[in-house]
This record gives C-alpha cells, sequence and structure tokens, in this order.
C-alpha cells in the first residue's frame, strides 16, 4: 500500500513537471531594445541578463503585476524611478512582505530591473 502510494505521488509529480516544462517552453519570449554600440561579447551577455530577468520577473512578479486586457497579457511599463525604488526594495509593506531578500535575491532583483528596462515597450 506504502509502494502504491509512493509511485501515485511520484506519477502527479512528474505529471506535473512536464505541464510546467510545457508551459515554459511555448511561453512567447518578450522582445527587447538592445543599447547601441555593444560589443558581442556585452550583447551575449546582454541577451542573458534580459532573459534570466524575464524568468525571474515570471516566476516571482508577474502574477501581481500584470494585467490581462481582451485576453491579451500585458505588462507593466516602469519609469526609470519606479524601477530605481524597487531595486531598493520599495517600502510598501505589502510588497516587502511578498518579495523579500530570502526569495529574490539582489542579483535577480537587478536582473528583473534589467528586463523590465530594456522590454520592448
Amino acid at each position: 500500500m506504502e509502494e502504491n502510494t509512493k509511485i501515485i505521488k511520484t506519477t502527479i509529480l512528474l505529471f506535473v513537471i512536464g505541464i510546467i516544462i510545457t508551459a515554459c517552453a511555448t511561453q512567447k519570449k518578450t522582445e527587447y531594445v538592445m543599447p547601441p554600440n555593444l560589443s558581442e561579447k556585452n550583447e551575449k551577455q546582454f541577451i542573458q541578463f534580459f532573459t534570466e530577468g524575464e524568468t525571474y520577473y515570471n516566476l516571482n512578479c508577474a502574477e501581481c503585476h500584470n494585467k490581462k486586457i481582451n485576453n491579451k497579457t500585458v505588462l507593466p511599463q516602469f519609469t526609470d524611478e519606479q524601477l530605481e525604488l524597487y531595486t531598493v526594495r520599495i517600502k510598501n509593506p505589502d510588497h516587502a512582505k511578498r518579495l523579500t531578500a530570502k526569495d529574490v535575491t539582489d542579483e535577480e532583483l537587478q536582473k528583473i530591473m534589467y528586463f523590465l528596462k530594456y522590454k520592448k515597450k
């Protein structure tokens, strides 16, 4: 009986992981505006930071900040000043509870800001 329970739990877990992977793989990637005059090495790093930032944003921020308009997901448009406030972990108590340094590291937060700053509007 215990062995059957383990098999069922493992099967369910693998099924859920499969759904998540499929959803991530089929998710449309956001286009970016690359800063001018980057070297080839810096262009690759830009794309890596942007892509990682998008992933961290989708995992940690999208639920509260994205909006659905006409069945289309719309990402927020933040000003540079608003993004700067986020990088210092906003004083908003609700936000501080939901997005702690334990949940999102400073490096991850910087990549999220990078994504938000350079995504196409």
